[in-house]
């Protein structure tokens, strides 16, 4: 069963909330402003997926170490990522695994800051990946963003060699399009409104 994690698990986008939760607040805000013609450029349509991604990461994370980044994801997994979560999404994933499925996390945001939570939850996790030089980040993506049709590629290299089972995909936006078409049944923007019926 796939789930997307940003605006689908989550309320809101954990790339920024992991941001703010290493950077605090003011350099996260001092951020923002000098990122703002970038990100309204993004906003217009302006600017592909992953190339703002990367313009971002590479502001606010690029010189910082794998260890340090990896503590604070795991930091950010126990301490932050719980207070995002959709109450009637992580009820409908607890029914999946309930059920004994198998569960993918799948998601654009870095592995970085959802690798431990994805552990944590025992979700198979696909993510995006990022560079790192002798242990330094470089605010490059190590691959192609787990974003769009990468999604679908992704998951479909893990599973194609296991039986078929109905599929189950979860998401909210333009990024996860692929992924639902591709599933046997496909819920968008799902947890909402009223929870979903066990089915």
């Amino acid at each position: 069963m796939l789930f997307d994690l940003d605006g689908t698990l989550t309320r809101k986008d954990t790339m920024l909330a992991f941001t703010r939760f290493v950077c605090g607040n003011l350099v996260f805000w001092v951020g923002m402003i000098r990122l703002f013609p970038m990100l309204l450029k993004f906003r217009l349509g302006l600017l592909n997926h992953t190339v703002a991604k990367i313009r971002w990461l590479r502001y606010f994370f690029a010189g910082k170490s794998h260890q340090e980044l990896t503590e604070q994801g795991k930091a950010f997994a126990q301490n932050r990522l719980p207070n995002l979560l959709r109450k009637a999404a992580m009820d409908r994933l607890q029914w999946h695994q309930d059920q004994g499925h198998s569960c993918f996390l799948v998601t654009a945001s870095l592995a970085l800051w959802t690798k431990a939570w994805a552990e944590a939850h025992g979700l198979i996790l696909v993510a995006s990946q990022g560079e790192f030089v002798d242990g330094v980040f470089t605010g490059q993506l190590l691959g192609k963003n787990c974003w769009g049709k990468e999604k679908r590629n992704r998951v479909e290299a893990i599973i194609q060699d296991q039986p078929t089972h109905m599929i189950y995909a979860y998401g909210d936006s333009q990024g996860d399009e692929a992924l639902l078409q591709w599933a046997d049944k496909a819920y968008f923007k799902p947890f909402r409104t009223a929870p979903l019926q066990s089915t």
